[in-house]
């Protein structure tokens, strides 16, 4: 093929692309990819993109302030461990519309995922000696899908006026309240296993379906 054709053909690509696109990232903890830690990535992410997450150990605490997507790396196999030892907060939410999957969130002195935000997805996700596993202030239309939350001091707490949220199919073993529900209104609880807990405790929480 001629020269110029190619040039006028690579050009068009370039032309029909949207700028704002999302883009994707990778983080490693070994030093195999781009970013080493999730916040890095974080931070350079843009709303809308996505960051793979290779299997291993990351001692850190997250802030999610964009509308973001962290998950395993397809193909990968092995857990992806955020751990605490001391820190309080694994993954802080304050941006609409993030996914959080298949991450194992362990050893956090607080919520191993804080919620302050709205239509976030948390899916398939392992919580360990958390405090409690999920907290949930102030928000709205999320939902909380086919988690296990082991042994921690509560499975999903639900507070400050947050309201039309999904709790769904989760498994909850170990710790003291698996459901705790203060100020929520019309929250979803349906389908969770609940084993060796005191079951879920509310007040003043109007229009919950159990």
């Amino acid at each position: 093929m001629p020269r110029l054709p190619v040039i006028i053909f690579i050009t068009s690509l370039i032309l029909i692309m949207p700028i704002d696109a999302a883009r994707t990232y990778i983080v490693d903890d070994d030093d195999f990819a781009n970013y080493r830690t999730i916040q890095e990535a974080v931070v350079a992410a843009n709303d809308g993109d996505t960051i793979y997450i290779k299997p291993g150990t990351y001692n850190e605490e997250v802030l999610l302030n964009k509308s973001l997507s962290l998950m395993p790396l397809t193909g990968e196999n092995g857990p992806i461990i955020i751990k605490g030892d001391g820190k309080e907060t694994g993954i802080t939410i304050s941006a609409d519309g993030c996914s959080l999957e298949s991450l194992t969130l362990q050893n956090f002195t607080g919520p191993g995922i804080n919620i302050m935000s709205n239509r976030n997805i948390i899916k398939e996700n392992r919580f360990e000696k958390d405090n409690p596993a999920i907290l949930v202030s102030n928000s709205h239309m999320n939902t909380i899908t086919k988690n296990t939350m082991q042994d921690c001091q509560g499975g999903v707490a639900l507070k400050s006026n947050s309201s039309d949220n999904n709790v769904q199919e989760n498994k909850i073993d170990g710790g003291e309240v698996s459901i705790f529900l203060w100020t929520s209104a019309r929250t979803l609880l349906s389908r969770t296993r609940q084993l060796d807990l005191r079951g879920a405790y509310g007040s003043r929480t109007p229009k919950t379906l159990i």
